[in-house]
């Protein structure tokens, strides 16, 4: 919906721009569009009359108003534009927009929002590797959970994902590791407690 959007904008920024500067509204490829903070300034916004205005020497609000007027909507996907402080233009989407979106979602099911985006790339991800030396804490839990989901993620939009655990079972300290093992080993077989050489646990 984002993208339909842009595109209902950037041609309506064009068709503004091109009493002004021909050569710029030509030049003009893409227009910011982002989600609002809240409901009442809409569903999306965008700053695109005051960037171009600055550009153009001409009032934000005169360009913002320019660009509202030259949308053409035929598939009725906004409700209203309004233009608010310096030059902003607040897009508020129909609702019937968002029921199609969800007749969709509940009609493809896991399917929805899957697409072939990342088609033929290759990506590795490593996550978790947590110190075999060291206790498990709670972080290392939020980041298999984070890792994963980030795979999932790549995967559902047809990346190639490898996922890569790291096992750090190499060096001094797995050395001091196996040297520690060894020690309480031959002492819970004489039937010792475990000395100060130890760490705690041992």
């Amino acid at each position: 919906m984002r993208e339909r959007v842009e595109a209902l904008l950037l041609e309506a920024a064009r068709k503004a721009l091109t009493e002004h500067d021909a050569e710029r509204a030509r030049a003009l490829d893409r227009v910011s569009v982002v989600p609002t903070k809240t409901p009442e300034h809409g569903d999306f916004a965008t700053p695109v009359a005051l960037g171009e205005a600055k550009r153009l020497g001409i009032s934000p609000r005169d360009l913002a108003e320019r660009i509202v007027a030259s949308v053409e909507d035929p598939e009725r996907l906004i409700e209203r534009l309004e233009i608010a402080g310096p030059g902003f233009i607040n897009v508020f989407m129909a609702r019937s927009q968002w029921h199609d979106i969800l007749r969709r979602a509940l009609q493809e099911d896991m399917q929805y929002g899957l697409s072939d985006a990342g088609a033929g790339r290759n990506v590795q991800i490593e996550f978790v590797s947590a110190n075999p030396t060291g206790p498990i804490t709670i972080g290392h839990g939020r980041n298999a959970v984070l890792g994963d989901a980030i795979a999932r993620l790549l995967e559902a939009t047809g990346h190639k994902v490898t996922r890569e655990y790291y096992f750090n079972d190499a060096g001094n300290q797995m050395r001091v590791l196996g040297e520690s093992l060894q020690t309480r080993y031959q002492q819970v077989l004489a039937g010792a407690p475990p000395d100060e050489r130890l760490p705690e646990g041992f």
